[in-house]
């Protein structure tokens, strides 16, 4: 039997808020400094995998997304001492 991680994967292109791209850096980064080895793909995947699968908590959780307030989504977590990440590809240029 195959772990579900290792499975044959899909590519999917994401469209999303900066602040939320950069959030899942910082959980990639979290994992990271606990000692564990991960990928963005794979913090996905995890969360993706453990979402309940009830259409009303899906629906509450989008409701929840969608009143955000970006500066509070930021406030919530504080990446200072997290390790940086070593990135393949070339390098991101920082928006002008």
């Amino acid at each position: 039997m195959a772990l579900l991680w290792r499975s044959r994967p899909r590519k999917r292109l994401v469209q999303w808020p900066e602040s939320v791209d950069e959030r899942l850096e910082i959980l990639v980064r979290q994992v990271i400094a606990g000692g564990g080895d991960t990928s963005a793909a794979q913090v996905l995947g995890a969360l993706v995998a453990s979402c309940p699968t009830e259409p009303e908590k899906i629906s509450q959780l989008v409701q929840g997304y969608r009143q955000l307030h970006e500066e509070d989504f930021r406030a919530q977590v504080d990446p200072a001492g997290l390790p940086e990440l070593r990135r393949r590809g070339p390098r991101r240029k920082p928006r002008s």
